[in-house]
């Protein structure tokens, strides 16, 4: 202990000692600043033993101010890798966009927060017409390229509060929060004239169509993330059979229809992919 309290040795001065509290190592360095010690106007002034039981203080508090600082790096690191471990699972890789899981959850949550507050929830589906022509014709690169700049043509029609999903392949989906039938067919045709101008900047005739569900709290919708992607998923598919680069809005009377036991299979792929509950 003598030793390591001459390795912190102060400097004495009448009534007054300081001792520095600081240290480096390899891997981490500190400077904590300095630990000053001013007698009271009685005092009788510093001897050896007074300034060695300082100098031991001092060591004792850089000791623990470079383990505070090892558990402060390590709480970092972890909420870090936290951070990004929540992203990777709930990111599409390519657009940037949320992924499929994430879109599940976020349908949940708002269909929960819509019959909580009485309000309007809407949901865009939305599907690339002749996108596979792009692949077959200009490859794969060139086909992921034009993913990522429809992804960027949706973030950018949307607002704030709407949330915007891929699907997988050339299906994107929007989650449009206090939004009705109406606002939602504005926010189609815009997302639709967004995508076919990017598209055309890129030299590729590709549109989209579009199928939209709104729930209304006060209809007898089931609250059912698979119920409202059904009638999304119906609409878009009446879209498509209209030569597609169009929307269509799914009915509410189609709403009360869709019954657990009559969606299809395509619908459960859309919102789960390969995962069922």
């Amino acid at each position: 202990m003598r030793s390591a309290s001459r390795a912190w040795a102060g400097t004495e001065v009448p009534r007054r000692v300081a001792y520095p509290v600081v240290g480096a190592s390899a891997t981490l360095a500190v400077a904590a600043g300095l630990l000053l010690v001013r007698l009271s106007p009685a005092g009788l002034g510093w001897d050896a033993v007074r300034a060695e039981v300082l100098g031991n203080v001092a060591m004792y508090l850089y000791v623990a101010i470079v383990i505070m600082a090892v558990f402060v790096g390590l709480g970092a690191a972890l909420g870090y890798q936290t951070d990004r471990l929540v992203t990777q699972t709930t990111t599409d890789p390519l657009t940037g966009l949320h992924n499929r899981r994430a879109l599940q959850e976020r349908i949940d949550e708002e269909l929960r927060r819509s019959a909580r507050y009485g309000k309007s929830l809407s949901l865009l589906l939305i599907d690339l017409d002749k996108f596979k022509q792009v692949n077959d014709r200009c490859g794969h690169l060139a086909g992921d390229a034009l993913l990522c700049a429809i992804g960027q043509a949706i973030q950018r029609t949307m607002r704030k509060t709407d949330y915007a999903a891929r699907l997988g392949g050339d299906e994107f989906a929007i989650v449009s929060p206090n939004t009705g039938g109406a606002d939602a067919a504005l926010l189609a045709r815009r997302v639709r004239l967004a995508i076919a101008n990017d598209a055309r900047r890129q030299h590729q005739l590709v549109t989209a169509s579009i199928g939209i569900a709104t729930y209304h709290p006060q209809e007898s919708w089931p609250l059912d993330p698979l119920t409202l992607i059904y009638a999304a998923d119906t609409a878009l598919y009446d879209a498509k059979h209209h030569n597609g680069n169009t929307f269509r809005r799914a009915t509410s009377a189609l709403a009360l229809f869709a019954k657990p036991a009559l969606k299809p299979a395509r619908s459960e792929q859309r919102l789960f992919g390969d995962e069922r509950f």
